[in-house]
């Protein structure tokens, strides 16, 4: 007799999104729906290697004390249009937002924002902040650099233009991944579970 196959099982984003929230609030994270946000985002646009399947990572990470899931990130100002975000180990969806937050809002009042987030772990699909970016009317340029899985670089690019938004997603990488790049997202009303 052949063996089983694993058949897939479809949640609706919303209650994966809440699932997850709920694990990370567990653990005390300061803003558990930030990172289930950001995770489910990255699973809805088929980049599954960024999306839920990094929990129980996020989890390790908690236990060996390589990430503190109740960090608070803190910036520093040194120019209006620039911000340094210490994460003191906050996960990478907490810290990313906050340096959106900042780049964004430099940018409002200088015409331009630079934000820099040192001090983190893992930050997800690195095109979910820069879309934030986008969703604010503010083109996006995002980066990441990690040596957690061989030495790589990802940078997403959003333009903005007439209320529309075009997103690239490009990684450079040793290692072969899951990752995307340039993948057309799913419609938002059509994720996993929902016939997408």
């Amino acid at each position: 007799m052949p063996p089983e196959t694993a058949s897939k099982v479809r949640v609706k984003a919303d209650d994966l999104r809440a699932m997850v929230t709920g694990i990370f609030a567990a653990r005390g994270t300061t803003d558990a729906a930030a990172v289930a946000d950001a995770l489910v985002w990255a699973n809805l646009r088929g980049i599954d290697s960024h999306g839920v399947s990094r929990v129980p990572r996020y989890l390790e990470l908690f236990d060996k004390g390589e990430s503190a899931p109740d960090a608070v990130p803190t910036v520093q100002r040194p120019r209006a249009a620039i911000a340094i975000v210490d994460a003191h180990g906050a996960p990478g969806p907490v810290a990313m937002n906050r340096a959106v937050a900042e780049a964004v809002a430099a940018a409002r009042e200088c015409g331009v924002g630079w934000a820099s987030v040192r001090g983190t772990v893992h930050t997800g699909a690195i095109g979910y902040y820069t879309s934030q970016a986008a969703a604010a009317g503010i083109p996006g340029f995002t980066v990441a650099a990690t040596r957690e899985l061989g030495p790589s670089l990802e940078k997403a690019v959003a333009t903005v233009r007439g209320g529309h938004s075009a997103l690239v997603n490009v990684v450079l990488s040793k290692l072969s991944t899951e990752r995307s790049v340039a993948r057309a997202p799913r419609s938002s009303e059509q994720g996993p579970g929902q016939g997408g």
